[in-house]
């Protein structure tokens, strides 16, 4: 199942990083009114679309990413991904699986392309962001897991707040390290190790290979 159209393909990457910035930016100032709150879900679930046209290129990519963004779609689509009422551990492995599937088919693409246009460039950001997404949730599950896992300002963590695990994912992943949010456990420490180690690499590989072929296209 194809959905690549001449439009999709200038302008799919350019709305997934849209959806993935207002998460990020946004989303965390509206939080208290409910108005903001049913159009953050909307976002995430375009978000969830989005990244599902981009993998689907085959019948077989197209139907792996629906089944393991299936659990999140639903629950975005009704609201319910993350409520005060506890943390959804079954949606939350599922999420990053379905995360983790959407980089590799990414960087399967960035990697394969032989011309560097504002798609791949485009497409070389959003990995970024989803890496970053992917961490927060492995860093929830430690946490519902293994409560206490997480120093924050002094104090553990009464319940697992995905806002401020995505903060915390952010600070790691660039290596600017705050230092208000601690990670205490062997797991956690790990995770957070693991996390700044593939940021830096990350940058240092995907950056190499669009300068060198960037390079090989004006020879």
């Amino acid at each position: 199942m194809r959905f690549n159209t001449s439009f999709w393909e200038r302008n799919i990457f350019f709305a997934l990083l849209i959806c993935i910035v207002f998460t990020f930016a946004i989303a965390p100032f509206l939080q208290e009114e409910e108005a903001a709150s049913r159009l953050l879900n909307v976002f995430l679930v375009l978000m969830l679309v989005f990244s599902v046209i981009i993998v689907g290129d085959t019948k077989i990519s197209f139907f792996v990413a629906l089944l393991l963004g299936a659990p999140m779609l639903i629950s975005n689509a009704t609201a319910f991904l993350y409520t005060k009422e506890g943390f959804p551990v079954l949606v939350a492995f599922s999420s990053a699986l379905f995360f983790i599937y959407v980089i590799v088919m990414l960087l399967k693409k960035i990697f394969t392309s032989s011309v560097i246009d504002i798609n791949i460039i485009l497409g070389a950001v959003c990995v970024y962001f989803l890496i970053s997404v992917v961490w927060a949730l492995l860093h929830g599950l430690v946490e519902a897991y293994v409560p206490g896992s997480y120093d924050v300002a002094g104090e553990q963590m009464s319940s697992v707040d995905m806002n401020v695990f995505m903060y915390y994912s952010i600070v790691t992943l660039t290596t600017l390290g705050y230092g208000d949010i601690t990670p205490l456990s062997a797991s956690a420490r790990s995770l957070a190790a693991m996390e700044a180690l593939v940021g830096q690499i990350y940058l240092t590989v995907i950056i190499a290979r669009l300068v060198g072929l960037h390079m090989q296209q004006k020879t």
